[in-house]
């Protein structure tokens, strides 16, 4: 007997009955790969198997051994029999692969999860423990929140590989578009991560404030989805995502995908680019600070540095928080002709003092009731407010365009 008729034969049975190389390899306690190679005719069972895979499909071993039926009638019969058996076994492949594909999105959950985390880490980070020990550990936060996206994106490789495990089979015809699903399933939780960090760049530094940050996270993530969606139609293009030969429908459907995705990327992308200019760093010699003042006794100015006075409600969140630093700080050291003098900054009309090389004079600058600074802090404000209403609302209103346009393309296929 041929042996690749033995091959071929079973790779019928197997069919017939909806059953896996995966499945039949854990009946007979061996490998998928090495019924694979008996299908392929490039191997054939070992001789104690042919009893075990004649009972699991029914048949004897001289028709497992001769690759057919004893009799004309029974091959007719059984041809009728595995037809209407590949049927049923289709259903339950489909089966098998819808819930490998739920348990891929449900990982899928894990890992945004992972991603979530690991924001929350570089806000704690950065925040509590940079702000106690200083800059140099503020961007910790971004090292620690790395480490949680890197297990994310391994995490997605690792529980598609799983999928693929899973459902090892090519012999379908159901499982090209299920291995394509999967691997968007994949592809849209990396994306997550990938927009997650571009958010936490910016956070990850004391120098921008919380409008700022959300506004150059805004921009990063934006530069992000114009990347993905390149990877996305080069990914689409080989048939990875999606299949090649769509129909006329699932081509406009994309069609107006892509278009969305861009105009919607396009205007906040814009709109963020603006708004980082219009918030850019003011001039602080023009906005708050004015030298006013030259002190050459040192008494004086100990008098000055040590007499109470809050902190100006005018000045820029910049000055404001330089001045709250220096106030916290407790006790400043001057030198004079050679002696220390100590003092306690209470001062908090003073933005900053500068000695000469021989102690006195001493240059003090205060901060300045300056109308200018005060709108444009306002503006600013206003800027960060309005970004925050603007950004989602955009979104929203590009899902409900697409949600329209889509059931407009239904109703006329």
């Amino acid at each position: 007997m041929e042996q690749k008729t033995i091959g071929k034969f079973i790779a019928v049975l197997r069919k017939s009955q909806g059953m896996t190389q995966k499945e039949l390899a854990e009946k007979l306690g061996v490998s998928d790969k090495t019924v694979s190679h008996w299908e392929r005719e490039e191997s054939a069972p070992d001789i104690s198997l042919i009893p075990v895979i004649a009972e699991i499909f029914s048949v004897t071993c001289d028709e497992l051994l001769r690759g057919e039926k004893s009799s004309k009638q029974a091959e007719v019969s059984e041809t009728y029999n595995e037809n209407k058996l590949s049927e049923k076994g289709e259903k339950q492949m489909k089966y098998l692969f819808e819930k490998a594909l739920g348990r891929l999105k449900m990982k899928s959950i894990i890992c945004i999860g992972i991603d979530a985390v690991g924001y929350v880490v570089s806000l704690i980070v950065t925040y509590l423990v940079g702000m106690r020990f200083g800059t140099d550990i503020e961007y910790m936060g971004l090292l620690f929140a790395a480490v949680f996206y890197i297990v994310s994106l391994v995490l997605t490789g690792v529980f598609r590989f799983q999928f693929g495990v899973s459902v090892k089979n090519d012999d379908f015809a159901i499982s090209k578009s299920y291995y394509q699903k999967a691997n968007m399933v994949s592809f849209f939780t990396a994306g997550i991560t990938a927009i997650v960090f571009c958010y936490t760049l910016p956070v990850c530094t004391r120098y921008y404030t919380t409008g700022e940050q959300f506004i150059h996270g805004s921009v990063y993530a934006a530069v992000c989805l114009a990347i993905l969606a390149v990877v996305f139609a080069v990914l689409t293009a080989k048939g990875l995502l999606s299949s090649k030969d769509r129909t006329n429908k699932q081509k406009k459907l994309f069609s107006l995908r892509l278009i969305v995705a861009v105009v919607t990327v396009c205007i906040l992308a814009g709109t963020a680019v603006w708004e980082i200019s219009f918030i850019s760093e003011p001039n602080y010699d023009d906005y708050g600070v004015t030298q006013v003042a030259v002190y050459d006794d040192i008494d004086e100015f100990i008098d000055l540095m040590t007499t109470p006075t809050p902190i100006p409600n005018y000045a820029d969140e910049e000055t404001q928080l330089d001045i709250e630093e220096k106030m916290s700080l407790g006790e400043y050291t001057v030198t004079v002709d050679g002696e220390e003098y100590r003092f306690e900054w209470k001062n908090g009309d003073v933005r900053f003092f500068c000695q000469s090389d021989e102690g006195l004079p001493i240059d003090v600058s205060f901060v300045e009731d300056n109308r200018a600074s005060i709108e444009q802090g306002t503006m600013q404000d206003k800027v960060y407010i309005a970004g925050y209403v603007f950004y989602p609302s955009v979104v929203l209103i590009a899902f409900l365009i697409y949600v329209l346009l889509k059931r407009r393309i239904d109703r006329l296929e």
